[in-house]
């Protein structure tokens, strides 16, 4: 929680600077300096030798000696209060005299005595005051039991273990003024997991980096600040930057209502009108800047004279600057993440990117189904032909045998199923994790998206039926393949056969992702961006919400009779076909840019232009040729990439709703400090997460990446999920999507066996082929060397 009332952030001239003379090196420094302080004077405290060599004190009278010790020691005095009230300071050299000294000793016991009953971060100034002391043998036994409480209540705040925090409301609200780093240690926000989920924690630390390219012996740079680059460390995640991080949604909701998550389903709709697949154009979405456009219509719709409640109530100034920025922040995020998916190659590298298949593909558009099944019944038909034609000649355990397996067969089978054993089952196992559990690689990122899609009922058929392909053809299939080319090793006849049918089924196995690379599928990888896009675009739209009175009244707090009233009592609400066509060609609802852009297009067809319409008229793309063809052909809801949500284009529905929503009232979370300052109300920190009044995206329990997976895959093998799917299927949409998710659990429950039956069938034949190895070669060979 950030308010007025909160702990300052610490100045520049605390930080730990690290002085280093290697060109362009990072350094990093803490924003927590009172940490690292407090250890490091506990640690020269200790090492400290201030008395005679014998290491015994030569004064007898205790009290003296702690005021001579004060008087040689200290050369300027902490302007805190004493014992008995009063305030002193040095006065250039002049050194303070023994009742001074005597009263700054109290006062050092007085610092400890305040520590145990605070929490440590808020005793930096009185702890940096330790530094002034030096003599070990005037720390007392007492007063090191409460350092050594001090540095638990240290290593439990960085280190949380034996506790997990609760937030309350006035916690993750963040209000006042701009700070240097977003966030301060204590703050609650929103971190971004590897698996694209928000999940509500704590910042328990802040460093701060100099960019990569920054030379810190660069005369030009000398008593110059360099970008700061922060990176925060919460309970669950290490390193996060900004953009994977956000005010939590539950406290901005309470400070600003839903009004700006209405603007926010807007916004997209409007965005996806403009962007175009058109390489060289403006508005293609490699070269439109997406956050800026998003943020200049939140400007149009904040200043709107309809929105003047919203208004006054976004610059109120006991929300602060900082408030502001955080609710901008949060709301152009998916935007920002679109930029970052179309333009940064290097956070989305899909170049480089290895595990995306065609399937990937039919994952993200849900067309181009031709090639993926055609390819996928060449990948199961040579598995398939490979089964049928091998001939069994042995029982692997050794019960049946019709003759003597040459040993090169034999040693050449083993050396496979070695090879197997180290390479193979790892490389399964890690290929299963990065798509089933929390990879943080694109592919994995990409296919998180879409299962959350999956979960909302918001995707097509063609991407529920990608996703799939995607995840079976990419793990299931590769360990059914290799278990069956285990079962063709093991009756090989030839050695080369073995080298050859394993070097086959390679081939076969990687056929996906050859395809996807090559020159004439994607080679430019924009198509694979635009589907990213897209997709992050589809899951911020809440579809479901749009197409229903009831739903939209319970996530945005609009009354269900009013909203339906505002779109004409319209069943699907703002999805209406009709009414689209006609508003986005209605100028009385554009911009004044989109309507020069609109007389220009006329102008293009009445003139027979081509090249002018070319620029000014949005064209229709779509990833699969036969889907244009067969749009030609039969009339389709389906307006193509960046144009299949053209139905929900419905502006004169939208101009009503997006003023309505209610305006928080201040008053209630405001109130004023001894210094007749605004503050957040105290009342705030009796509402708290718990399972009646939930927060949203926080969980009582703690869990890394790792653990999450392995829950995942036992709740699998038991059935559990099984059981989940089916009771959140029939809640949410009851028998619509039951077959879907039967259909689903059914080979995820076959995926998951078989990754754990794979890496044992290996182990057991690798053993099993030793053991003849040198049961019908090795020991008989030896046994005839020795009779000779």
């Amino acid at each position: 929680m950030s308010d007025s009332s909160a702990r300052p952030p610490p100045k520049p001239e605390l930080w730990r600077k690290s002085r280093r003379s290697t060109r362009n090196e990072q350094r990093s420094e803490s924003l927590f300096p009172e940490k690292e302080t407090l250890i490091s004077d506990f640690v020269d405290l200790w090492r400290s030798q201030s008395v005679g060599q014998s290491g015994q004190s030569d004064y007898q009278d205790k009290e003296k000696h702690e005021a001579n010790f004060m008087r040689s020691s200290i050369s300027s005095v902490i302007p805190e209060e004493t014992a008995d009230g009063n305030e002193y300071k040095a006065m250039g050299d002049e050194l303070p005299d023994e009742d001074d000294c005597r009263k700054s000793m109290i006062r050092l016991r007085e610092i400890v005595t305040k520590v145990v009953t605070k929490p440590a971060a808020e005793c930096a100034n009185e702890l940096s005051s330790w530094e002034h002391f030096r003599d070990v043998d005037l720390v007392t036994n007492e007063i090191w039991s409460s350092i050594d409480y001090v540095l638990e209540q240290v290593i439990e705040e960085e280190f949380p273990y034996t506790y997990r925090p609760i937030p309350n409301q006035r916690n993750i609200i963040n209000v006042g003024d701009l700070k240097e780093s977003r966030y301060s240690p204590g703050s609650w926000v929103e971190i971004r997991g590897a698996d694209m989920k928000w999940r509500l924690g704590i910042v328990i630390k802040v460093s701060k980096e100099a960019p990569p390219d920054y030379d810190w012996n660069d005369p030009q740079n000398q008593n110059k600040e360099p970008e700061w680059m922060y990176y925060y460390q919460t309970s669950d995640e290490k390193r996060v930057m900004d953009d994977d991080l956000r005010s939590p949604k539950h406290g901005l909701v309470h400070l600003f209502g839903k009004r700006p998550w209405i603007w926010q389903q807007w916004a997209c709709l409007k965005l996806e009108q403009v962007l175009r697949f058109q390489e060289g154009h403006q508005e293609d979405f490699t070269s439109f800047d997406i956050e800026k456009y998003a943020k200049e219509l939140w400007e149009r719709w904040l200043n709107e004279p309809l929105n003047k409640e919203f208004r006054d109530h976004f610059y109120d100034e006991r929300i602060g600057d900082f408030g502001r920025s955080e609710l901008v922040e949060h709301i152009m995020e998916p935007f920002r993440l679109m930029d970052r998916i179309a333009a940064d190659e290097e956070a989305w590298n899909f170049e480089k990117e290895s595990e995306i298949s065609i399937y990937t593909y039919l994952g993200l558009f849900g067309s181009g189904f031709l090639i993926p099944i055609l390819v996928v019944f060449i990948q199961i038909a040579i598995m398939w032909i490979l089964l049928d034609i091998t001939e069994p000649n042995r029982d692997v355990f050794g019960t049946e045998q019709e003759e003597n397996i040459p040993m090169s067969v034999v040693s050449m089978a083993v050396v496979v199923m070695l090879l197997y054993l180290v390479k193979v089952v790892p490389d399964l196992m890690v290929r299963f994790y990065n798509s089933v559990g929390t990879a943080s690689t694109v592919h994995a990122r990409l296919n998180h998206i879409s299962e959350q899609l999956w979960l909302k009922d918001d995707d097509r058929i063609g991407q529920k039926i990608g996703l799939k392909m995607d995840t079976f053809m990419n793990t299931t299939y590769v360990a059914i393949l290799y278990i069956i080319n285990i079962y063709i090793i093991i009756n090989a006849d030839d050695a080369l056969d073995v080298i050859l049918n394993s070097l086959a089924l390679e081939f076969v196995e990687t056929l996906d992702e050859v395809i996807s690379d090559s020159v004439w599928w994607d080679g430019k990888k924009r198509w694979i961006r635009a589907g990213a896009v897209e997709i992050v675009l589809q899951n911020t739209l809440n579809l479901g919400c749009l197409r229903s009175a009831i739903k939209f009244s319970e996530e945005y707090d609009v009354p269900e009779p009013v909203v339906s009233a505002m779109c004409n009592q319209h069943p699907t609400l703002f999805c209406d076909k009709a009414v689209a066509a006609e508003d986005v060609n209605n100028p009385r609802l554009m911009s004044k840019s989109e309507i020069i852009k609109s007389r220009c297009v006329d102008i293009a067809m009445r003139t027979g232009n081509p090249k002018a319409l070319q620029e000014y008229k949005k064209s229709v793309v779509y990833f699969s040729s036969l889907e244009g063809w067969m749009r030609m052909c039969f009339p389709c809801r389906n307006n193509g990439l960046f144009g299949r949500h053209h139905m929900y284009r419905t502006w004169t529905r939208w101009n009503q709703v997006l003023y309505f929503a209610p305006v928080p009232v201040l008053d209630s979370l405001f109130e004023r400090d001894e210094n007749d300052k605004y503050i957040l109300s105290w009342d705030l920190e009796k509402i708290v997460h718990s399972d009646d009044r939930p927060f949203e995206n926080f969980s009582n329990e703690e869990k890394s990446t790792e653990w999450r997976f392995v829950e995942t895959y036992f709740e699998t093998i038991f059935l559990i999920r099984f059981v989940k799917q089916l009771k959140y299927s029939w809640k949410t949409n009851g028998f619509r999507r039951l077959p879907f998710h039967v259909l689903n659990e059914y080979f995820t429950f076959i995926a998951f066996y078989v990754q754990l039956a794979f890496p044992v069938i290996t182990l057991v034949i690798f053993v099993q082929l030793v053991k003849e190895m040198f049961s019908d070669h090795v020991i008989p060979y030896v046994m005839s060397k020795a009779e000779q």
